[in-house]
């Protein structure tokens, strides 16, 4: 289906779920307040209330500080905010652009697990991510556009070509350890 031109929350209303770079949290909201807002095409108070109590059970720093303004979370628990607040809306199809970025390496751990665990139940993913070596472990197929290269020394004037195109989780590995994680991006 055809969906540009769509107003957001007609696309939300179609199952599609978006957790944009730099979160896009409200800020001067709660977190309680931000779980809520992920849900407001659903209607059913007693599955909401189940689906935040999830969610703060996955991610306990949530409900620790569940009256706490969103705009005042560090970097980590604003992703997390944003993850669980897409998926309180039930999406057939999540959207992630750059979820790991400026992120400790734990809390990339953990926003990965969840991914995982989110595809295993059966939503499809598309994530947009830099982090090539999490993506393609996380993913059962891998895409890419274009492989922008800062050259290690033993590529010093070779030309790598690359047209795009979708590859599996095995020939993309071989093009990441080939290349070293530091060159893509």
């Amino acid at each position: 289906k055809q969906i540009r031109g769509s107003q957001s929350f007609q696309l939300v209303s179609q199952r599609l779920a978006m957790v944009p770079e730099g979160r896009g949290v409200f800020t001067r909201m709660t977190i309680h307040e931000n779980l809520l807002m992920g849900a407001f095409t659903r209607d059913d108070k007693a599955g909401i209330e189940a689906d935040v109590e999830k969610w703060y059970g996955i991610f306990p720093r949530l409900k620790e500080r569940s009256a706490q303004l969103a705009g005042t979370l560090s970097g980590g628990e604003q992703q997390m905010l944003a993850m669980a607040r897409a998926l309180m809306s039930h999406p057939e199809l999540l959207l992630l652009d750059e979820p790991s970025m400026g992120l400790s390496p734990i809390m990339v751990e953990k926003i990965f697990e969840v991914i995982r665990n989110v595809s295993a139940e059966g939503v499809t993913i598309l994530l947009v991510e830099q982090n090539a070596k999490l993506s393609l472990q996380a993913a059962h197929r891998g895409a890419h556009r274009q492989l922008r290269l800062r050259r290690p020394q033993h590529l010093q004037g070779q030309e790598i070509a690359d047209g795009g195109g979708v590859v599996g989780r095995e020939a993309m590995g071989k093009v990441v350890q080939h290349l070293g994680l530091f060159a893509v991006r």
